[in-house]
Parts: structure tokens; sequence; C-alpha cells
């Protein structure tokens, strides 16, 4: 059973359940949406609700005051702090890669790893924890910067509410 909460479903939910979903250890796995502590108890795996983020539990949530995982591959380490979906990308995403692209070499794993999660996961992130695109960098000697913080790349955290 993969446990989400229940109510308004968000983008990053929805991504982290149909990623969960290409793996084969949740293939056949139902979707249970509820907050009740006791049925998101019975989960193998628990994103975005809880309050915790265990991986070792498969316990994926990024809502508590703490948090502060940001995504690090093997080409770049990112500033965007996870959510659901990226949690579960962070954890399974080489898994469900390396079904959809059997015979990719390690390297090539690592680039398409780096360039999935650049170019798709970290908008859902974002928009998730309400990070805007682009923001003013701190004043320096320089003035202030526009800074982008992640690329958009598709209006699905938009249609997805």
């Amino acid at each position: 059973l993969i446990g989400t909460h229940d109510g308004t479903f968000h983008c990053d939910e929805a991504l982290a359940c149909a990623l969960l979903r290409m793996t084969p250890q949740f293939l056949s796995a139902a979707v249970v949406r509820t907050r009740n502590a006791a049925f998101l108890e019975q989960c193998e795996v628990v994103v975005d609700v809880g309050g915790v983020y265990d991986p070792a539990k498969l316990r994926l949530d990024h809502h508590q005051g703490t948090f502060s995982e940001i995504m690090v591959t093997p080409e770049a380490q990112y500033r965007t702090r996870l959510s659901s979906a990226g949690l579960v990308y962070r954890h399974f995403g080489r898994t469900v890669l390396r079904a959809e692209l059997p015979g990719l070499s390690e390297d090539d794993l690592d680039v398409v790893y780096d360039r999935v999660y650049k170019n798709f996961v970290e908008q859902i992130d974002g928009n998730d924890n309400g990070v805007e695109e682009f923001s003013l960098s701190p004043p320096d000697a320089a003035g202030v910067q526009l800074v982008q913080n992640y690329h958009v790349t598709t209006a699905l955290p938009s249609r997805v509410k």
C-alpha cells in the first residue's frame, strides 16, 4: 500500500505515487488517501503526509518545520527544498530510470538522473514549497541580481490541483 493525504491532490504527491508505481516493488500497490494515522501505519510507503522523513521506514514527508533536504546528484547540488516528488525521485528515481531505459551505463544513468531532476522534478519541488521561479539576490557590491531558482519546463503543477 502507498499512503498519501486525502483532500485535494497536489502535483508532488501525484508524481510521487506515479513514480512509486513505476518500480517493481510498488507496481501493483494500491494508493490509500487518508490522514488517519492508523491506516497510514499499515502502508508500506507513505508520501506527503504524516510529518516524518525516515527513508529507512519509507516515510517520505517534507512538511516538518526543520526539513531542509535538497537534491544532490553526481552532476550537481540543487538549492530547492525537496517535496514528496523529489524525495521519491531521490530514493527511487534510479530504479525507475533503469526500468524505463535498460542498458544505460552508470555514467549515462547519472546524467539522465540529473537532467530529469533539473528539467522536471525540481520545478514540482519548487512549486509545492512556494519557491518562485525567479527571486532577487541579497544586495552586494554589484547590487541586486535576478536569480533563476529552477527551470519551468511544464505547466503540470498548475494543472494538478
